[in-house]
C-alpha cells in the first residue's frame, strides 16, 4: 500500500485520512477507488449540481467528513456560500430545477420505499432519463460514502475553506438528521 501513500503526498501534500482509513486493505482501497471512479465518468450532471447534490445528501446523512468534502468542491466549481447555507432550509430558496432535484435527492437519501411518483415526475420536467440515471447514481453513491466514512470514523480533511460555513452546515446537518428522524418514524 505504500504506493498510494506515496500518491497522496505528491498529489496533496499529505496523506489523506481516507487513505488512512483504507491503506490497511487493498481490497477495501480498490472499492473505494472503484467508487470514487463513478463520479469522475458523469458526462450529463455539472460539476456544481454533483456537488450540490454530494453536499444535500452528506447533510441529510450527517456525514462531517463528506459535508466538509462536498463544501469544499461546490466553493470550488463557483457555487456562492449562500446556494449552499439555503440546502439547509426547510424550503430551500433555490431555483425549481434545483428544488427538483434536492426532493428526488431526498427521497433516494431516506431511503423510502419508492421515490414518490410526484417527486420522480416533477424532476423530469426537468431533466431527461439519463440525467435521472446520474442524478440516482451520484445520490446513492453518496449515501455509500457517507456510512462507510462515518463508520470508519474518518475526520473530515479540511477541504472548505470557509470554518463559518462548514460550522453553519454541521449544524443544520444535526438538526435534518433530528427532522429525519422525526418523520420516519411518523411515516411507519
Amino acid at each position: 500500500m505504500r504506493p498510494l501513500v506515496d500518491h497522496d503526498r505528491k498529489v496533496f501534500g499529505r496523506v489523506r485520512n481516507i487513505t488512512r482509513a483504507v491503506a490497511t486493505s487493498r481490497a477495501a482501497w480498490q472499492a473505494t477507488v472503484r467508487a470514487e471512479q463513478m463520479f469522475v465518468t458523469m458526462n450529463r450532471v455539472d460539476a456544481a449540481t454533483c456537488a450540490l447534490l454530494c453536499l444535500y445528501t452528506s447533510l441529510l446523512n450527517g456525514c462531517r467528513y463528506c459535508i466538509d468534502d462536498a463544501a469544499g468542491a461546490a466553493l470550488e466549481e463557483g457555487v456562492p456560500a449562500d446556494v449552499i447555507r439555503s440546502l439547509a432550509e426547510p424550503a430551500p430558496a433555490l431555483d425549481d430545477r434545483t428544488a427538483a432535484l434536492l426532493a428526488y435527492a431526498r427521497s433516494v437519501a431516506l431511503g423510502a420505499a419508492q421515490v414518490p411518483e410526484g417527486t420522480a415526475a416533477h424532476l423530469a420536467g426537468y431533466v431527461d432519463t439519463e440525467e435521472i440515471l446520474e442524478i440516482t447514481a451520484i445520490v446513492a453513491m453518496k449515501c455509500f460514502w457517507n456510512r462507510f466514512v462515518t463508520a470508519l470514523r474518518v475526520p473530515p480533511e479540511g477541504r472548505c475553506a470557509d470554518p463559518g460555513l462548514l460550522t453553519f452546515l454541521f449544524s443544520a446537518a444535526e438538526r435534518l438528521q433530528g427532522e429525519a428522524a422525526t418523520h420516519c418514524s411518523g411515516r411507519r
